[in-house]
């Protein structure tokens, strides 16, 4: 099973999550969402927003962690960092 943080910069709001079933995420805080269950295995659709800032060419940040867990009592950690034009 895997469980996905997503953490992304102020500017940035969650519009649309896909491949995520009712009640297999919850929203951490308006930077942070946390997905527990995917229908999927694997994908993760996500639309983020921005507000039409005054920033031309505005860089924002986004983190995905990934943590597996096998069946053996393992675990696997992964992270990527993603830079985004506002």
């Amino acid at each position: 099973m895997t469980h996905i943080t997503v953490k992304f910069d102020n500017e940035l709001t969650v519009k649309e999550i896909y491949n995520v079933p009712e009640g297999g995420y919850e929203i951490i805080s308006a930077q942070e969402l946390k997905v527990r269950d995917l229908e999927v295995d694997e994908y993760l659709g996500l639309v983020l927003i921005s507000e039409i800032g005054n920033e031309p060419n505005k860089q924002c940040n986004i983190v995905l962690e990934m943590r597996e867990h096998e069946r053996e009592g393992g675990e696997h950690f992964h992270c990527i960092l993603k830079r985004v034009f506002q």
